[in-house]
């Protein structure tokens, strides 16, 4: 019988340019026995700085989320390390504050702004006091924010 009659299309196996595809974890174990291979390009130094910012934490995890390297602290977002940009996630109530420093503003995501989530460009944490200041700001809101999950 062929599959149209039976209600089912035949699909191309062909792999589809510029899709994040599917892997199966090789050992079958971890947390994540499938994840998703998106590729990323991210500056890796601005990643080495703030991986080294967090390595006093018992509790961090990589992803690749936001089109770059999110760090997890306890579970939740943290701060994300994306091409020339941080991501960082701070109290919503120092939000208009954190966003009057250089090189910071509100992320907005298909045409909404969401308060407590800042860009901050590259070139504004190049010395170790900025990057020190958003690594704070993101750890001390984490201590309380819920995750999303």
């Amino acid at each position: 019988m062929p599959l149209e009659g039976l209600g089912l299309r035949p699909t191309s196996l062909r792999r589809r340019a510029g899709r994040p595809q599917l892997k199966r974890d090789p050992l079958g174990g971890g947390a994540d026995p499938l994840r998703v291979d998106i590729p990323v390009t991210v500056p890796k130094p601005l990643v080495d700085r703030v991986r080294m910012a967090l390595a006093h934490l018992p509790r961090v995890a990589e992803r690749k989320m936001f089109g770059g390297i999110t760090f997890m602290v306890n579970g939740k977002m943290c701060i994300s390390v994306g091409r020339n940009r941080l991501m960082c996630r701070i109290d919503p109530e120092s939000h208009e504050r954190a966003i009057e420093r250089r090189g910071a503003q509100t992320v907005k995501m298909k045409g909404r702004a969401y308060r407590g989530f800042v860009h901050v460009r590259a070139e504004a944490v190049a010395s170790p006091r900025d990057l020190d200041y958003w690594v704070r700001a993101c750890l001390e809101y984490n201590k309380r924010a819920k995750a999303s999950r």
